[in-house]
């Protein structure tokens, strides 16, 4: 398996951060996540995060219930 260089790692600027963070980074799939919400329509949101009655599986559950209240504030 090859190594991971940080020096050559991809950067991109982050709206979030305010600063170019790196692709691999936790600041960046905040963003990505983020960016998708907030393409959602409403419903399909709200499905996402809170999970959908009857539904089996992660659907079920939601976000919320997976990652925590925190996670949907």
């Amino acid at each position: 398996m090859p190594t991971r260089d940080p020096e050559n790692q991809r950067m991109v600027y982050s709206l979030l951060a305010g600063r170019e963070v790196s692709i691999r980074s936790e600041q960046w799939k905040h963003e990505c996540e983020v960016a998708y919400l907030a393409d959602l329509t409403p419903e399909k949101r709200k499905a996402i995060l809170y999970g959908v009655l009857g539904a089996e599986g992660d659907e079920a559950r939601g976000i919320k219930r997976h990652r925590g209240d925190a996670a949907t504030a």
